[in-house]
């Protein structure tokens, strides 16, 4: 808002006051910044935004930049952190990434209820792919319809004991098939 007021000042004082329903009757130095206020704000926020990106390069990982953690386009994760609203936009990335990672490396997983995706889908957010990989037993009695020996695989691993009562709930809803 400050940058437009600024720039509608500057087009005032360089006699371009016909901009908005004569913009071609500014006079020839003038004409720059008549272009610039005529510009709508999503228009700037885009042009902005490329600068930005232009300037600091995108990182995927955190870097050091200074003395603080920065990631992506420069963003201080340090100073700045992460929004809720934010997270839950990293969230959603990660969860679909986990989702069609599944999907391509085990074959029963697009057989299986929404319930029983979203378990698995769970433990690979702690665990990595990798991690609920692993689980070869469990994988097996998936493939066997068998879904209370799988949710018994839940919790006679390792990983139960890590993470506790999520364990016996994500169990649950892998043996029942129904969201607690």
């Amino acid at each position: 808002m400050r940058i437009l007021g600024a720039l509608a000042t500057l087009i005032l004082l360089t006699g371009c006051s016909s901009l908005l329903s004569e913009p071609e009757a500014c006079s020839p130095d003038s004409v720059p910044m008549c272009l610039e206020i005529t510009k709508g704000k999503q228009q700037l926020r885009d042009e902005l935004q490329a600068l930005v990106m232009r300037h600091e390069g995108f990182r995927r990982h955190p870097y050091d930049d200074n003395g603080s953690q920065s990631v992506g386009y420069g963003r201080n994760l340090t100073t700045n952190g992460v929004s809720e609203k934010e997270a839950r936009i990293l969230l959603n990335n990660d969860l679909d990434r986990i989702e069609a990672t599944l999907s391509r490396r085990f074959e029963v997983f697009d057989r299986l209820d929404n319930t029983r995706r979203a378990v698995l889908i769970s433990m690979a957010y702690g665990l990595g792919v990798d991690g609920v990989s692993q689980f070869n037993a469990m994988w097996e009695k998936l493939n066997q319809h068998d879904y209370l020996a799988a949710a018994s695989e839940i919790i006679v691993s390792r990983y139960c004991s890590q993470i506790g009562d999520r364990c016996i709930e994500l169990a649950g809803m892998m043996g029942s098939g129904i969201w607690p």
